[in-house]
């Protein structure tokens, strides 16, 4: 579901069960996986890639087999908030409302509205409103 107004650049991959709300943009080369909730203005930079599931099981004896389906964890991104380039936001992640995670950051847990992300794994720190 892609809500009014919204912006997908070319190269995009966008997996089934995904909500999209109105007025984001996507830029280009991004992929979404399964099983996402994103809110209302929502930007998305290049090469961000977002997944709720594991790509194959970690066991080498079944490493070549898909991961089963309970390995997948929902994501959920609030209304207002900006995903610089090369990102990536691991299964089971919730990014509160106004938050911003900083171009190359691996997010790996929750995220409080109106916060800063940034690293690898990404920290948390207060957003300075300017």
């Amino acid at each position: 579901v892609i809500g009014d107004d919204t912006i997908i650049y070319s190269n995009c991959f966008i997996g089934h069960e995904t909500i999209l709300g109105s007025k984001c943009l996507v830029y280009p080369n991004v992929v979404i996986r399964e099983r996402l909730t994103i809110g209302s203005n929502v930007l998305i930079g290049d090469r961000v890639m977002i997944r709720s599931y594991d790509g194959h099981p970690t066991d080498p004896a079944t490493r070549h087999l898909p991961a089963p389906p309970e390995s997948s964890r929902p994501i959920v991104i609030g209304d207002n908030v900006w995903i610089g380039a090369n990102c990536v936001i691991l299964k089971g992640v919730t990014i509160g409302e106004g938050s911003v995670i900083a171009g190359g950051s691996v997010v790996t847990m929750k995220v409080p509205p109106n916060s800063l992300a940034m690293g690898n794994p990404a920290r948390l720190y207060p957003l300075q409103m300017m």
